[in-house]
């Protein structure tokens, strides 16, 4: 018994072991790569926070000059009636809160004219949104204002009067209330006008310096106690003066346009319908269909004026918080926002499996914001935490390439970007039939669908029915429009009557004057250019600005995109890019980097000539009347050169050497001025910093690989070409690279 249960215990311990080697090997699990929106929404979120803690110490401070209560603790004190109305005064920043990150964007709004611009907002619905949002926020702040007032401020919906008097219906509250939804759609269309859903991230820089202002310079403050102050205090305070000058003139304007409203559009129709919600509740109330008037006037004009400064006050400073906090640079504890974070004792508080990964996840985003702040925290690798840019190098071994070969790939994408855009506004045709060519070629998969042969051709003969005698000699009745087309041809063609030439003789004869048979008989060409001259006139007039197509917005719009600008985005991508290419000669262990340096410049050069040639090549619009008058004062000014210039020989026959030399230097002087012009208008305003940081990227990779031009199989044309595009300190390096390049 003993034997065989030993025997039984060997086997199954026999078979344990096998199984055991057989099976393969279980690794450990890869960590997923966390996306780079995990690491940026909560940032916001955090910032978020902060901004609505900065803007409820306003809230709190408004509440207590709302506060009706006669004890100074009470009125202040945040635990009680204060803090109540404090947080009722913060739900219409809340609401501008939710329109900021509704509607957030990073570049510029482009267009070819600010009309354009408008109707593009117009149609997006975004203008829709941002209008009830507004209309809520000011009809709650009213509501708040109003409930909150004294009695002796006589806002009382319904006014009792004396004990003897029925109750009558307060038309003060009324002109309140209407004046707030007056002021909501003026700052509706201020907040359109002024992009404030934009977030201005500083290109290029870590974080704006602080800015002097009136302020600032009269109370002494130094730039370094200004930067140690709180984001939200320091935001406030620089941009004090410009806050107060929009909510005097938002509310100025608001304040005359509901006084001129109130009394031509909405008197009677707001006065009918409070009367009707309000009657229900006040039976004894008299009957009226007409307002009774003001109580007394000045202090309804000094609340409705009063109270939108203080509303308006909320909108500035909730706006600046905002954009304080948002525009922040994407780290965490003085470290990239993707970086694994430590405390002093090792403590992990920030976890990143890969932060690379992360950040390829951001930086190939098709989300402008997360994009936006992936290219943002790139470029402050590269120029600030060589630690963390030294690993761009090192990591070979990923899925879809190298860590440095995704990196490129990424950013020259926002460069080659700017070539499709060109090639397409250059050739559109030939663009759109490329274009046409993939989405056929994707769409391959649909002609394996079966189609009835029926809708392929022509219906055969044989579908058709067959008609017998009666069918073919029976006369077939036309229809009503065939008739009536017959008989107008008959009229034409009858011998001797021409219709309209018989009109026209009589109405020479005996309707049209003379002046308007001159009118007539104008060429096309004349008419024409007379209807040009009189819209250019209207386009000098500022109501024909927003309809200008300049020659700057127009260049901007294809170089930097639309329907926002990608300025941003592409002076950080070449900036990092340039700053990771030269410092591989010291940091790239593994020659990653060597092997992409010559597709660098040449794609860098080549987007160069071509945003060059196409500003050389582009057109003004007609409507650029501002281009063709800088062309024309630079034409008379170098007619006026040249006048001086004849001036100046004559002179010196006339052995008058300083008169002469004087008419030289006016000369001199006036062909500068028409240079100047000629220069400024081919101005491509915001396209412009593109084109530097294009050059500045391209420069400084050349000062760096030039004298290696042979190695990186560069040849004596390509970069020759690429020191002309570079221009500036690149053209030093022509000898080195003259001798190193390979013919």
């Amino acid at each position: 018994m003993a034997t065989q249960t030993t025997t039984t215990k060997s086997i199954f311990a026999a078979s344990a072991g096998t199984n055991l080697q057989s099976a393969p090997l279980r690794t450990a699990p890869q960590p997923r790569i966390r996306g780079y929106k995990d690491f940026l929404t909560p940032a916001l979120h955090r910032r978020f926070t902060y901004a609505a803690g900065a803007v409820l110490l306003l809230c709190s401070f408004d509440a207590w000059l709302l506060s009706t209560s006669s004890s100074w603790v009470w009125s202040w004190f945040p635990f009680g009636p204060a803090g109540i109305r404090a947080l009722l005064l913060f739900i219409p920043c809340l609401a501008v809160f939710i329109v900021r990150v509704a509607n957030m964007h990073i570049g510029e709004r482009t267009a070819n004219s600010r009309a354009e611009t408008v109707y593009a907002q117009l149609v997006s619905g975004r203008a829709l949104h941002t209008l009830l949002w507004y209309l809520f926020s000011a009809w709650w702040f009213g509501e708040v204002y109003i409930w909150n007032s004294r009695d002796s401020a006589a806002l009382m919906m319904v006014d009792p009067g004396r004990p003897y008097e029925r109750p009558e219906l307060n038309e003060n509250p009324i002109f309140i209330r209407c004046s707030f939804l007056v002021l909501g759609v003026l700052r509706c269309g201020w907040h359109l006008l002024a992009d404030y859903d934009r977030v201005a991230i500083p290109p290029g820089k870590e974080e704006e310096e602080p800015k002097s202002n009136f302020i600032i310079t009269k109370l002494g403050i130094q730039p370094a106690t200004l930067a140690k102050l709180p984001r939200w205090l320091r935001a406030s305070i620089e941009r004090v003066g410009i806050m107060a000058n929009t909510c005097g003139q938002t509310v100025a304007i608001g304040w005359l346009a509901n006084l001129i409203l109130y009394f031509l559009v909405f008197r009677y129709p707001a006065w009918r319908w409070t009367y009707s919600l309000v009657s229900p509740f006040f039976r004894q109330m008299q009957p009226s269909i007409r307002p009774r008037g003001f109580t007394y006037a000045p202090t309804v004009m000094w609340q409705a004026f009063s109270s939108a400064i203080t509303l308006c006050m909320l909108w500035e400073f909730s706006n600046t918080v905002f954009d304080a906090y948002v525009t922040e640079p994407p780290t965490k504890k003085g470290e990239p926002l993707t970086s694994e974070i430590k405390d002093a004792r090792g403590v992990i508080l920030h976890k990143s499996a890969d932060p690379n990964g992360s950040l390829l996840n951001g930086l190939n985003s098709k989300k402008e914001v997360n994009k936006a702040f992936a290219l943002w925290e790139l470029y402050l690798i590269c120029t600030k935490y060589d630690k963390r840019r030294k690993t761009i190098y090192t990591e070979v071994d990923r899925k879809d390439g190298s860590t440095w070969s995704k990196v490129c790939e990424y950013t020259l994408k926002e460069a080659t970007s700017i070539r499709d855009r060109i090639k397409a506004a250059m050739d559109p045709g030939e663009y759109k039939s490329k274009q046409s060519e993939l989405a056929s070629q994707n769409e391959q998969h649909k002609d394996l669908i079966p189609v009835e042969r029926q809708q392929l051709g022509l219906r055969r003969i044989a579908d058709q029915g067959v008609q017998n005698d009666a069918d073919v000699f029976a006369k077939r009745k036309g229809d009503f429009v065939h008739q009536v087309g017959e008989l107008a041809k008959s009229v034409g063609r009858s011998p001797g009557s021409d219709p309209a030439k018989m009109a026209w003789d009589w109405s020479k004869k005996n309707v049209l004057t003379q002046d308007q048979l001159k009118h007539l008989q104008e060429t096309p060409e004349q008419i024409r250019q007379a209807s040009n001259g009189y819209l250019s006139n209207l386009l000098r007039t500022p109501a024909g600005e927003p309809f200008r197509l300049t020659f700057a917005k127009r260049a901007t719009v294809v170089i930097a995109g639309t329907p926002t600008s990608g300025k941003t985005d592409i002076i950080h991508a070449m900036k990092s890019l340039s700053r990771l290419t030269v410092c591989s000669l010291k940091e790239d262990d593994y020659g990653s980097v060597q092997r992409d340096v010559a597709k660098i410049i040449r794609t860098l050069t080549e987007i160069i000539q071509l945003v060059e040639k196409f500003v050389s090549e582009l057109q003004p619009h007609w409507t650029d009347v501002s281009y063709f008058e800088k062309e024309k004062s630079a034409q008379v000014k170098q007619l006026q050169a040249e006048g001086c210039e004849r001036e100046a020989r004559a002179k010196d026959r006339e052995h008058r050497r300083a008169e002469a030399d004087a008419l030289r230097n006016d000369a001199a002087t006036l062909r500068r001025q028409a240079t100047a012009l000629l220069a400024s208008r081919r101005d491509i305003g915001e396209a412009q910093e593109v084109l530097d940081a294009l050059k500045g990227a391209l420069e400084e990779i050349m000062l760096a690989f030039a004298e290696y031009a042979g190695t990186l199989q560069l040849s004596k044309k390509e970069v020759r070409e690429a020191r002309e595009a570079a221009g500036g300190k690149a053209n030093a390096t022509s000898a080195v690279a003259q001798t190193a390049s390979s013919p």
